[in-house]
């Protein structure tokens, strides 16, 4: 007992210890912009099981953050956002699903108003990432999204987007 209590403070220390290193370094001038700027979400799929519900969930949740930032550009420029109010509204929908999937799938209780506080808090993190890369973008370039990754990002979730409303919108009938 005493063994395994030791090695599970030891996995903390070092977990905390990497933790803190990262956070320094994030701190460092150097290394600054890169630990700020978001990874495109094509090289971060890369790498994923995209068949995993946690992997969705976090598809999904960072296309909410995409959307809030194009509704951010547009009501500060007056213009129309509803279009991407409406994908904002769907892929909160998806995401409540998927983290109910997750959750029930590990055993795990959550109360819904603890899932969407957690989804509103972490697409509003990736929006303000998103708000932040367009401004070093604008500086750089004289433009927010074009040609970046924050573009690629609403491709690819117009993408899914469209692909999800097809799939709902089918007729089903082929199942009976």
């Amino acid at each position: 007992m005493n063994r395994m209590l030791g090695s599970s403070l030891d996995t903390v220390f070092v977990t905390l210890f990497i933790y803190l290193m990262s956070v320094v370094s994030c701190f460092s001038e150097e290394t600054l912009e890169v630990k700020t700027r978001q990874l495109p979400l094509q090289k971060v799929l890369i790498k994923q099981d995209l068949h995993d519900t946690a992997v969705k969930e976090y598809v999904v949740t960072r296309c909410m953050g995409n959307a809030g930032f194009f509704i951010t550009l547009l009501m500060k420029s007056g213009q129309d956002y509803k279009g991407y109010a409406d994908l904002n509204s769907g892929f909160f929908e998806l995401a409540k699903l998927f983290r109910m999937h997750t959750n029930m799938k590990r055993g795990i209780e959550e109360g819904e108003e603890s899932i969407i506080k957690d989804i509103n808090d972490t697409s509003s993190n990736m929006m303000m990432r998103y708000v932040h890369d367009s401004n070093d973008f604008w500086e750089a370039t004289g433009s927010r999204f074009v040609e970046t990754y924050i573009e690629e990002d609403l491709n690819i979730c117009v993408k899914l987007w469209e692909n999800v409303k097809s799939f709902v919108e089918d007729d089903l009938s082929f199942l009976r």
